[in-house]
């Protein structure tokens, strides 16, 4: 079975509950992946698929790679595709609202060279957080000094 694109999943951590969530597909050639913003006149567009409740989405997932927008022959419409000379990344900034269970969902995506497609395919991923991150929090104290005692929280 071929399998020309291999996804792999990260996360960075952007503020106290929001995280930037990286899905990167390192592309065989002479394949392509489809955008998110393609045509749906035309090839499959890569979707992100978020299962779990605890995560909300903060704008648009922002892509970067090999970008190649135009008339596909095979189509008959105008595309945009990421080809294998970059992996292509998309980044979603999101709000974790409940870091103590993962974010799940999937991935969905197609992929082509010249010549045939393969039917589009659904990548399941899975997130989990944990943060030694200390929280600060400013007191004052009955002198009417200001304290800035350290107060760790861990999060898994």
């Amino acid at each position: 079975m071929l399998d020309p694109v291999k996804w792999t999943f990260d996360t960075n951590q952007i503020g106290p509950d929001e995280h930037e969530l990286i899905y990167v597909a390192k592309i065989d050639d002479p394949w392509k992946v489809y955008s998110q913003f393609t045509s749906d006149d035309g090839p499959v567009p890569t979707e992100i698929t978020y299962e779990s409740g605890n995560i909300e989405k903060i704008g648009d997932g922002i892509e970067q790679g090999d970008k190649k927008e135009g008339f596909d022959k095979m189509f008959g419409v105008d595309v945009i595709a990421f080809t294998s000379k970059k992996s292509f990344v998309i980044k979603h900034k999101v709000r974790i609202t409940d870091m103590s269970k993962p974010v799940t969902g999937y991935l969905t995506f197609m992929t082509c060279n010249n010549e045939t497609c393969l039917p589009p395919t659904d990548v399941d991923f899975k997130f989990t957080f944990k943060t030694n991150n200390t929280v600060k929090e400013k007191q004052r104290n009955p002198d009417g000094k200001v304290s800035d005692p350290k107060i760790t929280s861990p999060v898994t």
